[in-house]
């Protein structure tokens, strides 16, 4: 091993981390604990290309960071935190690894606790195979709509104005027309809607509306999670209504994705909002409850969309039951919301042995002399 870093490294003293004749790492000690950053694969490469490679071994840096944490700081476990390291990708085998693989060599047999993100087991299974690690999963940043803002929503503007006057006023729709094809280009979304000089009017103000469409319903991060503190009531919500659209399974009623369901339920037909192009006009039944929740221009398949999202925002949140006139797939839906509401009380609640706080008391108890219990399985997430 100390061949293969001096092949690849050279000499010690030619590591650009040395000063004053010693290696140097990014590191704070703070009293019984020591916060550092973990060193990088290597310098004077591609750090995103090296990251994974398996045949790179680490310089000696690297080394010295893990050894003066082992020997000099004496520590009784490190705690690697964020997705993810590179200690679980340095070179040996995959699995049973033994004293000549790197990650063993380095961390030696130290615990090692690992914070990890839920949503992505696979890279976990790579920290627990190869470097010992107790994952204590967290949840992942909440989740929202990206809606639209400042000049996207006055391009939706116009569009919505435009498709009110294209029958209307011929004339008016014309001078709205030239003003969606100014806002698009200011915003560089020519390309998007493949705007030349030959193009008909009507196709570029259609295709604006279907960039509006999808745009508005993005799901995106809403901040970060920190690890054992529940989100707030809204981010909650708007998670939990993330997670709730997508089915689960194609075996079981429950497990069906909540807006589809409300679909059904409402009498919409084959209407699926899931897979259903946004930028479509929209000629099916109007449910007055839908019609209710939201009072702006019902005319395209993603206002119905957003409505049934509405809905399905205020069941998560205990504000609209179930309506017991509701069809036959009712079974489905009232599955779902008595899913989601168990969710809510197992995975939000603060007090009393919540999750966050069940997961501050996981990871003290993942020490050597204790075990942490593991979650049940297919939990929304953990910590």
């Amino acid at each position: 091993m100390q061949r293969a870093v001096e092949a690849r490294w050279g000499d010690p003293a030619q590591d650009p981390h040395v000063c004053e004749r010693q290696l140097s790492s990014r590191a704070a000690s703070l009293g019984n604990a020591v916060v550092g950053v973990q060193p990088a694969r290597g310098y004077n490469i591609d750090p995103k290309a090296t990251y994974h490679d398996p045949d790179l071994v680490p310089p000696h840096h690297y080394l010295a960071f893990y050894l003066w944490i082992r020997r000099h700081f004496d520590t009784h476990a490190v705690v690697h935190l964020g997705k993810h390291g590179n200690l679980e990708w340095l070179p040996g085998k995959s699995t049973g690894l033994s004293a000549n693989c790197l990650p063993d060599a380095v961390l030696g047999p130290l615990p090692h606790l690992y914070p990890f993100i839920v949503n992505d087991p696979g890279e976990g299974i790579q920290a627990k195979r190869r470097a010992s690690a107790v994952i204590i999963d967290h949840l992942t940043p909440p989740m929202t709509r990206a809606e639209l803002h400042d000049d996207l929503a006055r391009l939706e503007t116009l569009v919505d104005e435009y498709a009110l006057a294209a029958d209307l006023d011929p004339k008016r729709a014309a001078v709205i027309a030239e003003d969606i094809l100014s806002l698009a280009r200011a915003q560089r979304l020519d390309a998007d809607v493949n705007v030349t000089r030959e193009t008909p009017t009507t196709m570029p103000c259609a295709r604006s509306m279907r960039i509006c469409a999808i745009s508005r319903k993005l799901q995106i991060r809403d901040g970060l999670h920190v690890f054992g503190r529940t989100p707030q009531e809204a981010q909650r919500n708007d998670l939990l209504v993330s997670i709730a659209r997508l089915p689960r399974s194609e075996s079981r009623p429950q497990d069906a994705s909540l807006h589809r369901a409300l679909a059904l339920d409402l009498g919409l037909g084959d209407f699926d909002p899931l897979t259903r192009d946004l930028a479509d006009l929209y000629d099916g039944p109007r449910p007055q409850i839908l019609s209710e929740i939201n009072t702006a221009v019902w005319r395209t398949s993603g206002d119905t969309v957003e409505r049934i999202e509405w809905l399905a925002h205020l069941m998560v949140s205990g504000v609209q039951p179930c309506d017991a006139a509701w069809g036959a797939h009712q079974s489905r839906t009232r599955l779902d919301r008595r899913k989601i509401a168990s969710g809510d009380r197992r995975l939000w609640r603060c007090r009393n042995g919540g999750l966050a706080a069940r997961a501050r008391r996981a990871f003290r108890a993942a020490r050597p002399v204790r075990r942490a219990d593991p979650w049940p399985a297919r939990c929304f997430a953990y910590g």
